[in-house]
Formats: structure tokens, C-alpha cells, sequence
């Protein structure tokens, strides 16, 4: 029902502009006194249409009139929107062209789909009201006057004419600053053929330029320089470190499981710690454009990692919102508004700014502006809080008439009741959105009855404000009323209504509302991801059941990515105004990101930050969204065989280039060997972290997906390391094995055992590494040179207080030492274990033979003489039976595995002599014979392994001190002068002998030190010229001897 005012006959008379146009005026809109001598004009309104002017709406005369009036109707062909001002910066409040009276959201039609389980739109209606809707949706520039639509320049010039304008704004230079910037890009759009270029962009796929562009620049980025704080590197190193403990922990079968479980927190603590450093480092720029997308040109580089990392994680791996068995995650649109609000918020304070404008925050120029901005930013209640006090008595009243002076503004009466009758169903139906109760999963069937609820206020505003006019069919098709008796005739003030309409259309997730009025690309692009109604359009354009069957079976995750892609294809398409600065990095990388090029995204990073690009490298890995990289080949090789293969020369197995996350990680490490060691920041109840800047970057190379590359990569970083003490020939132990690079941490305790043994004294550690690197014949070497020095110098070598911690820990507490490296490597522990005992027996028999010579400088020796000497002769007789183990029976055999050389076994006789046939001490029958079975073995083997038996014997006989014929330099030349072949270790010809001899003859050439303490010197009984056949048939003869007295002993004792 309309409104009706009386009609007055009296003549017209000026009203007094203070007296509100009357008792029972109703004012809308700028009025002056008028000063026609026969009265006002026909309208007080200041209409100029030719045929005079139209009826006074309910609120838009001044004039109150006593005759009923006849109320007019729109057609329901209102195709009439609005557009900006060409000629003016700024945006108009007014959403152009979809905001038409027309503009339809065919609200029974979606009821109906919704209860069918399908959203189909039938494309067919013989209703010539649904088509002139249905046409004016897909051309909204279509106008229509008395002879038909606009064709040419004139009529066009008149339809811009007839847009709505601010009269009462300011003009360009009256506006400051931030009010121009925040209503520059929304002016500057024309949604002319935006449903036409987005049905194409719909309906074909769009070759993306930005691949080439982001290649283009990323590779042109030099390696960044590690300027990052220790405590950065090292965190970001601990946390990406536990991707790969965690699943290492658990089965096979839950380790997939257990990495989507990490991937759930990992990221985020990543996030949080280089927000954390990014915010401590950061120095405002107060010069520099706040509007600009980004930290800023001038922002570190990290920062600007930092922009592109946080959201890409955040992308892929969405924080979750619950707790307990619920695996509910935050949905993307709200990820990216919270994000948006953080990181790209030109204008923070504008929403207060216009809720704390007065007279009322509608009276603010940029009240509307701000109510579609906070909208596509997500904010609901703030929308509905702003609307709720808009204070529409003091609200602009944007008409095309220019404003009088000192015209009262805001609504009253009549019109200010329907203004806040329309509003108040808006903000019921905002208080609607599952928006505001924290839910932003716009998939779900809330979302779906919030839009039909939209769609239906929407339906309800139109038939309120055009009331029964809206259904003349003859008027429809006549187009017989103009762009002002429209506007007149509209019970709600037209630029209010327009708005409301732009309003419901963006929740609606009209494409048009949202581009027009977001700010920039990015802000476009997030906005149609959050309200973009995608299956509506799909729908309009055909699309079929079967696509949207696979659409709902699609997951929430999957379905949000795809649709960021296509809203950044339709915010950055040719239609709009939008384009990206391809010159900067920021905004490259950011339309990799959205457009799923997440090897540009990286390249990015990789040239910005090299913890930050190593550590999303891992985390795309791991999670699946890297792209792996593709072999290279020149020609087509499937139609060859390995026949044509070997003919041309080629290897079937082409080589790969190295992989997005593989390159990261090269480059990073690089940059970390060249810095020195790292520390933690002290703090309280935590450990300080020290580490060296190589450690890491063997670490990383240990994780490149390639295992050929990270073996060749760590090989030439371990070149340039120094090895120059146990603890970091430790840490690169721990650090290959760890990585699985076992080879070369083995070649690396082999390189330092190396160099310890024939640089220094320190057996003991040499023994220890050559173990761990697995070199049996190395630990053999060793311990035979240290057999060889001991029994040349008859005494324990090396003497007490010459032992190295390894080897001291080795002898005095074997099972602990043992153990601890059984910690480290199981395999050298049992190597070292079997291996140590023939030279550990030896030096516990010295050990006891000399005990009561030096109980002056270790005290008295617990034990007597006779116990003593019995367990050294025991100790002799095993280290004898193992030197001879490998000649058993006269035949040589290296595979029985003695652990004490056959080289030695002559002179290991010498020292059994002074047991044999001795006045006040017997050895057992059982001893005999094992001395027995020695030499008669030793008799009876081959001549080169007597030879070189000999040979040592000679070596050791001539060290005795006192005795002639032989010097050490003599002995040095014999031995490295001959070849044995005759066991594994060639005393005779081995290099770590002759360095040792060298080393441990004085300058005077004495190779064995003098003032060395005995029990006894068993060489004291022979001459310097006494051979290997001579101490054979010696202690045969002792042997029988001590034999004869076992048998008569056990005889005795039997009687």
C-alpha cells in the first residue's frame, strides 16, 4: 500500500527553511527557498523532465497536497543501475550495474533446489517477466527508454547523466588523504561486461602468465647472506628436526599417520616463531605507502619471508580449533580474513573513525564504503553494530539535485520510518550469517539458508520499495517512465536503497559487488574466496549435475584451494581494473601462491630467507603439495632397448636435476658452512644450544630427497672441514649416522684415526676411531704396533703415565669404555672387544712381572711374589696360544683370525723362558703344552713365516740393553726394508712402524729407554748373537726338563 498526502488547492508558498518545511512536511533531501514570483516550481525537488515533473514520492516533496493521490508503479523490467562519475576519483557508495531494481536472486527457485538435493536452474520459462529479469541480470548496462536501449554516444551520455551523484560531497582536492585512497579503487571500476568476461573466464581455462614472470624474477635473486639471529636458525632447525624423529619413532604402517599428525602443529610454531622475530626486527617506515600490498620495498627480507611463508603454511596446513578426537581444522576463508586483517589493513582505524563521526556515523561521506569494506573483510558485527546507531536523521542525503545552502540534512517522518523499517531487516538477516557466531565454513548447509534468507530480504526490500508497480507487465514493457520518476517513485530514498541492494548482493556473493568494491586484487581475491557464491554461477552457466556430485564429494580443504585459485583468476581478469605490479616480488609470489605455484612461492623465499625457504621446502615435501622434480632426457627414450642404449652411448637412467626442496637446501647449507658456531640465547630453565654452522648444513644435505646428491653433497662439505679434535670428529659421526650417511661417517673416523696415528701417541683414541669406522685391520695395526714396542722394550707400552684418556679408560675399566661405545656403534665395541684383548693380556703379564719393582712409586703390590708370577705366566701362555693359533699344525691359516700376530711368536717364547725349568717355580703340564705345540708348529711352517719370526726376534734381542752386534739403526733399515706375506700385519715393510720408530729413536739413535724397571729382563741369559733356532732348542731342551719333573711331581704324589 502506498502513502498518500492530501493535495492542497491553495496557491504555493515558500516554507521557512527553519520550520522543517511545515508542520506535517516530510524532508528528504536539500531544499532553498524558492523565488519565483508566481510560487515555487511544479517540484520542489528541482525536476527538469520535459513533460513535467513526476508525482511527489512519500518523502522526496516538501509539499503536502489534499486530493488523494494516485500511486504510480515501476515496471518490473527495472534495468537501471548506477555507475561512479567518470569524471570524478572518487567511489560511489552506489554498487553500479548489479544494483539494479531488477537485480534478482530467484529465491523460490533455490527453496525448491535446496529440497531437491540439487541446484539446478531451469533455463527455460515462457514468463516474459522471468526473461526481461533473467536478461537484465546478464546485461546489466542495458537501459531502456522510449526508443529502446542506449546504441550510440548520446543516449549513452544522457545514461551517465542520469547517475547518481554526491552533490553534498567535497570535490577531489577538498577530500584528504586516506578518504581518497580508500576510495580511489572502487571509482575507478566499471563492471561493464563483468558477467560476460566472467562467464568466459568460467567457461575456458586460463593460461596464467605469472609462471614465466615469477621464474623471471626469483632466478635473477642472489643467495641471501645469513643475517638471521642464532636463535632463529637454531629453533627453526629443533622444530623441522621433529618431522622426521617423529615418524622415525613409530611403525611403518602409522607412519604416514604420524606425519599428518605433525604436519598438524609443526607449522604453526614455525609460524609463531618467525612472527615473534619478524616483529622485533621490523622498523616502522612511517614515508612509506601504507596502501601498498606487503611489509613494504623497504622491509627486511625476512620480513617479507615471513609474508609469504605464514600464509603459505597456513594455507596448506590450516590450524585446527578443537581439541580431543574432534580433527576439526579453521576453514581457509577465515584464515585468509584473519591473516588480511594482520597483514594488509591500509586502513585500521577507518571503522571507529566513522562510528564515532558526528552527527552520526551515516552522515560520514564514507559511510557505505566502509560498510562493503568491512563486509568483504569478514566483519559482520561490526556491519550490523554501525548500522544499528547509523543515526539516519542526521544521514547524507546523496540525490543528483545540487545542494542548497544551509539545507537541513538527514531523513524524518515517513522516510526516516522506512529507511529504518528496510535497515532493521538487514541487520536481522546479518545477525543471521553463521558469521557471526565464529563459522566460516561456507560449504556447509548454514551458509547455503543464509544466502536463501539474503536472497529473499533482498526480494522483500524491491517489493516494499516499488510496491504493486513492480508487477505492471504494460508499464514493463513500455519503458515509459525515466530514470528520475523512478528514483521518485521509490518509498525508499533511492541511494539508501541502492546500497542496501549492493549490500545484499555481496553476502550473496554477487562476483560484480564484491570486485567493485574491495580495494585492491588482494583484497578482491579474499573476498570472493569468502562470499563468492560459486555454485549459483555454475548454475546460470550450465554446468552439470555431475560436477556438482564430485564437487560435494571434494573435501573442505581442497575445495577452498580450488576456489582461491578461480577467485584470483576473476579479481585479476582483463574486466576489472586490477592488474599486478609484475616488478615486484611481493605481489609475484603472492599470485604464485594463490594460484598453487608453490615451486615460484619457494624461489621466492629461497632468495629472501634461507631458514624460512628450507623450512616450508621440508614441510611441502613431507606434506605433499611440492611438485617432484622430472628427469631430464634430450630425446624420447622409450623406443630404445639397452642395446640402442649402449650403442648411442647413453645411460637408460637419465639424470635429475635437482628438486625445488633439494636446491633450497643446497643453497641454504652453503651460506650456513661459511658461519662459525651458533649459540641460544640464555634462558631461564632452558639449556643454552651450541652448535657450528657446518653441523646444520650436513644436517640439511642429509635430508635432500636425492640420496645421490646428498651423499656427493656432504662428501665435499666434509672436505672443507678441519679435523682437529675428537668432539668434532664426534659430532659428524653422530650427524652422518643420524642421516643415514653411515659410509661416511666411518670415513671420517677413519681420516682422523689416520692422522692420530702417525702424528701422534695417542693410540688409545686411534684405536677408538678406527673402530668406529669399522677397520679391523686399522685396530690391528695399532695393537700390533703396540705388542711390537712392548715386547722390544720388554715393558708395557706405553708406560702409565704416557697413556692417552682413551686408551687408559680402555685398560682400567674395559667393560664401562666398552659400553659406552657399544652406545655409539654396537659392531666397533664387539670389534674393539676381540681385538684388544691379546695386547690388553700382554701388558696385565708385564704389569705383574714388574709390580714389586715399582710398589715405591704405586705402593705395595697386593698380592705375593708367587701369585704374581704365577698369573703372569698364565697371562704369557694365552697370548702365546693365540700368537700361534694361525700356524696350528705347521700350516698357515689367516682365516682362524688370531688376534696376536705369528710375527711375534718367537720372541713371546723368549719371555716364557724364565718359566721353564726353574728351581723355585713349575708351570703345569697343560702349559708345557701349549710351549710345545708353539715350537713344534714354529718348526714346521713355511720359511718366509719363520723368516719374518726371526727377524723380529733379532730386532728384540738387539734392544736389550748391554747387548752387542746389532744397531737401532740396523734394525730400522731391516725393517722396512723386507716383506713378510706371511700374516696380516707385515711388522716388517709397515709404514705406521717405521713412522713410530722414528719418532720413539732419540737423537742420539737409541731407540729403547734407558732406566726402565723390571721384575726381570729375560735377555740378560742369551747373547746378542743368539738366533730363533738357538731359542728353540734352548727351550725345547727347558721344556723336557720341566716336563720330566711334572711326571715324577704327579708320580710322587700318587705313591
Amino acid at each position: 500500500m502506498s502513502f498518500q498526502v492530501p493535495y492542497s488547492s491553495s496557491p504555493p508558498s515558500t516554507p521557512d527553511r527553519r520550520s522543517n518545511n511545515g508542520n506535517n512536511g516530510i524532508s528528504f533531501g536539500p531544499s532553498n527557498p524558492s523565488t519565483t514570483p508566481a510560487g515555487p516550481p511544479p517540484s520542489s525537488t528541482g525536476s527538469f523532465t520535459p513533460a513535467g515533473p513526476p508525482p511527489a514520492s512519500i518523502f522526496g516533496s516538501s509539499m503536502m497536497d489534499n486530493s488523494p493521490l494516485k500511486p504510480l508503479s515501476f515496471s518490473k523490467q527495472s534495468t537501471f543501475g548506477t555507475n561512479s562519475p567518470s569524471a570524478s576519483f572518487m567511489r560511489s557508495s552506489v554498487a553500479p550495474q548489479r544494483s539494479g531494481l531488477s537485480h534478482q536472486y530467484d529465491v523460490h527457485e533455490e527453496e525448491e533446489e535446496e529440497l531437491e538435493g540439487e541446484y539446478m536452474e531451469d533455463e527455460e520459462h515462457d514468463d516474459g517477466q522471468r526473461k526481461t529479469r533473467e536478461y537484465a541480470e546478464d546485461d546489466p548496462d542495458a537501459m531502456y527508454d522510449d526508443e529502446g536501449s542506449y546504441e550510440d554516444d548520446e543516449n549513452m551520455d544522457d545514461y551517465e547523466a542520469e547517475l547518481p551523484k554526491r552533490n553534498n560531497a567535497p570535490r577531489y582536492e577538498d577530500r584528504d588523504e586516506s578518504e581518497l585512497l580508500l576510495s580511489t579503487p572502487g571509482s575507478l571500476k566499471r563492471s561493464r561486461g563483468m558477467n560476460d568476461s566472467f562467464a568466459q573466464s568460467m567457461s575456458r581455462p586460463r593460461i596464467s602468465p605469472f609462471e614465466a614472470i615469477a621464474k623471471g624474477l626469483y632466478t635473477r635473486m642472489p643467495a641471501p647472506a645469513i643475517e638471521e639471529a642464532d636463535d632463529v636458525i637454531l629453533e627453526t632447525e629443533a622444530i623441522v628436526s621433529r618431522l622426521y624423529d617423529d615418524s622415525i619413532e613409530v611403525d611403518e604402517v602409522d607412519e604416514m599417520d604420524q606425519i599428518r599428525e605433525t604436519l598438524a602443529t609443526i607449522p604453526g610454531e614455525l609460524i609463531t616463531l618467525w612472527e615473534e622475530y619478524s616483529s622485533k626486527t621490523t622498523v616502522p617506515d612511517s614515508e612509506e605507502y601504507t596502501a601498498s600490498i606487503g611489509p613494504g620495498p623497504k622491509a627486511t627480507k625476512f620480513a617479507k619471508a615471513n609474508f609469504i611463508a605464514g600464509l603459505t603454511l597456513q594455507i596448506q596446513h590450516p590450524e585446527k580449533i578443537s581439541k580431543g578426537f574432534d580433527r576439526k581444522v579453521k576453514p581457509l576463508p577465515q584464515t585468509l580474513l584473519e591473516w588480511m586483517d594482520e597483514y594488509h589493513n591500509p586502513y585500521p582505524s577507518q571503522f571507529e573513525e566513522i562510528q564515532s563521526h558526528n552527527p552520526s556515523p551515516a552522515n560520514h561521506r564514507l559511510f557505505w564504503d566502509t560498510i562493503f569494506n568491512c563486509l568483504i573483510r569478514g566483519k559482520v558485527v561490526a556491519v550490523t553494530s554501525i548500522l544499528t546507531a547509523a543515526g539516519w536523521n542526521y544521514a547524507r542525503n546523496d540525490t543528483d539535485e545540487p545542494r542548497k545552502p544551509f539545507a537541513p540534512t538527514g531523513f524524518s517522518g515517513v522516510a526516516l520510518a522506512n529507511i529504518e523499517k528496510v535497515v532493521n531487516t538487514a541487520i536481522h538477516v546479518l545477525h543471521l550469517c553463521p558469521a557471526g557466531n565464529g563459522d566460516w565454513n561456507i560449504r556447509n548447509s548454514d551458509w547455503t539458508l543464509f544466502r536463501l534468507r539474503a536472497a529473499s530480504a533482498l526480494e522483500e526490500l524491491k517489493n516494499f520499495a516499488e510496491g504493486r508497480n513492480r508487477d505492471s507487465e504494460s508499464l514493463e514493457r513500455s519503458g515509459m517512465y525515466s530514470k528520475t520518476a523512478q528514483k521518485a517513485e521509490s518509498k525508499v530514498p533511492w541511494h539508501i536503497y541502492q546500497n542496501l541492494v549492493t549490500m545484499y548482493n555481496l553476502v550473496m556473493g554477487d562476483v560484480a559487488a564484491v570486485t567493485e568494491n574491495a580495494q585492491d586484487w588482494l583484497e578482491s581475491t579474499i573476498g570472493l574466496l569468502v562470499w563468492w557464491d560459486e555454485g549459483k554461477d555454475e548454475r546460470r552457466l550450465g554446468r552439470s549435475q555431475n560436477t556438482y556430485r564430485a564437487a560435494s564429494r571434494e573435501t573442505d580443504e581442497s575445495a577452498f584451494r580450488r576456489k582461491l585459485q578461480r577467485s584470483f583468476e576473476i579479481a585479476t581478469a582483463d574486466s576489472t581494473d586490477f592488474a599486478i605490479n609484475s616488478a615486484d616480488e611481493i605481489e609475484v609470489a603472492l599470485a604464485s601462491l594463490f594460484e598453487g605455484d608453490y615451486v615460484s612461492v619457494i624461489g621466492f623465499l629461497r632468495g629472501w630467507s634461507g631458514p624460512v625457504s628450507s623450512a616450508v621446502a621440508e614441510v611441502a615435501s613431507l606434506g605433499g603439495w611440492l611438485p617432484r622434480v622430472e628427469e631430464k632426457s634430450l630425446i624420447n627414450m622409450g623406443s630404445l632397448d639397452q642395446d640402442d642404449m649402449d650403442l648411442l652411448g647413453l645411460n637408460s637412467s637419465p639424470s635429475k636435476a635437482d628438486g625445488v626442496k633439494d636446491q633450497t637446501l643446497i643453497a641454504y647449507a652453503r651460506g650456513l658452512a661459511r658461519t662459525g658456531e651458533l649459540r641460544t640465547s640464555a634462558r631461564s630453565g632452558q639449556p643454552q644450544t651450541v652448535r657450528e654452522g657446518w653441523e646444520i648444513s650436513i644436517a640439511l644435505l642429509g635430508r635432500l630427497d636425492s640420496t645421490e646428491r646428498s651423499e656427493e653433497m656432504v662428501g665435499t662439505f666434509l672436505e672443507d672441514i678441519d679435523l682437529d679434535s675428537s668432539s668434532t670428529v664426534d659430532k659428524l659421526w653422530t650427524l652422518l649416522n643420524n642421516i643415514a650417511l653411515s659410509r661416511h661417517a666411518e670415513m671420517v673416523a677413519e681420516s682422523y684415526a689416520n692422522s692420530l696415528a702417525e702424528g701422534s701417541h695417542r693410540y688409545g683414541e686411534a684405536l677408538w676411531y678406527y673402530a668406529l669406522a669399522h677397520r679391523s685391520q686399522k685396530v690391528k695395526d695399532v695393537l700390533d704396533l703396540l705388542i711390537s714396542f712392548s715386547l722390544i722394550q720388554s715393558t708395557a707400552y706405553p708406560p702409565e703415565s704416557e697413556l692417552d684418556d682413551h686408551l687408559r679408560h680402555l685398560i682400567a675399566a674395559p667393560n664401562t669404555a666398552l659400553s659406552e661405545l657399544a652406545e655409539m656403534d654396537d659392531e666397533a665395541a664387539k670389534l674393539l672387544l676381540k681385538m684388544l684383548s691379546g695386547y690388553a693380556t700382554l701388558r696385565k703379564f708385564y704389569d705383574l712381572r714388574d709390580a714389586e719393582v715399582l710398589q715405591a712409586t704405586n705402593g705395595k703390590p697386593r698380592k705375593g711374589r708367587i701369585e704374581r708370577k704365577n698369573e703372569a705366566a698364565a697371562a704369557l701362555i694365552v697370548v702365546i696360544a693365540s700368537s700361534d693359533d694361525n700356524i696350528r699344525g705347521g700350516l698357515y691359516d689367516e682365516g682362524r683370525g688370531a688376534v696376536v700376530s705369528v710375527d711375534f711368536l718367537l720372541a713371546l717364547l723368549g719371555e716364557a723362558m724364565v718359566f721353564i725349568n726353574q728351581p723355585d717355580f713349575a708351570i703345569t703340564v697343560s702349559d708345557i703344552d701349549i710351549l710345545l705345540k708353539a715350537v713344534e708348529d714354529l718348526q714346521t711352517v713355511g720359511p718366509r713365516v719363520y723368516s719374518a719370526c726371526t727377524e723380529f726376534l733379532q730386532t728384540v734381542v738387539a734392544s736389550g740393553q748391554g747387548l752387542k752386534g746389532s744397531s737401532p739403526t740396523d734394525m730400522l733399515r731391516k725393517s722396512t726394508s723386507n716383506v713378510s706375506g706371511t700374516s696380516s700385519f707385515s711388522l716388517i715393510g709397515s709404514s705406521m712402524l717405521a713412522s713410530q720408530l722414528k719418532q720413539s729413536m732419540s737423537s742420539s739413535g737409541v731407540l729403547v729407554r734407558g732406566n726402565i724397571k723390571r721384575g726381570w729382563d729375560w735377555r740378560n741369559g742369551i747373547s746378542a748373537g743368539t738366533s730363533g733356532d738357538d731359542l728353540l732348542r734352548i727351550l725345547r731342551l727347558g721344556l723336557a726338563q720341566s716336563l720330566a719333573k711334572a711326571w715324577l711331581t704327579e708320580a710322587d704324589g700318587r705313591m
